[in-house]
């Protein structure tokens, strides 16, 4: 979300990321994000889900990859227009 609104920022003032603070806070951001994504994946074992079968999330096992690509889109679309609005 920090990340969103960095580059939201720079858009709208053109000189933002020329700027050598701007430029560093963006790249602090997206290092610490990506940082703490691969450190939730690695305690987490991942994103799969242990003891569910295929009744219970029926996307996750569905044959076409196009399918659940889509799915998993619109679903963090939803997220992020509840988070926004």
């Amino acid at each position: 979300l920090l990340a969103g609104w960095e580059i939201l920022a720079g858009l709208l003032e053109r000189r933002f990321l020329r700027t050598a603070a701007g430029l560093w806070r963006f790249t602090a951001l997206m290092v610490l994000g990506s940082l703490s994504c691969a450190v939730r994946v690695w305690y987490t074992g991942g994103t799969a889900i242990d003891n569910m079968d295929p009744h219970s999330n029926p996307i996750a096992v569905h044959d076409d990859r196009w399918v659940r690509l889509k799915t998993y889109a619109l679903l963090h679309g939803i997220y992020m227009k509840l988070l926004v609005f």
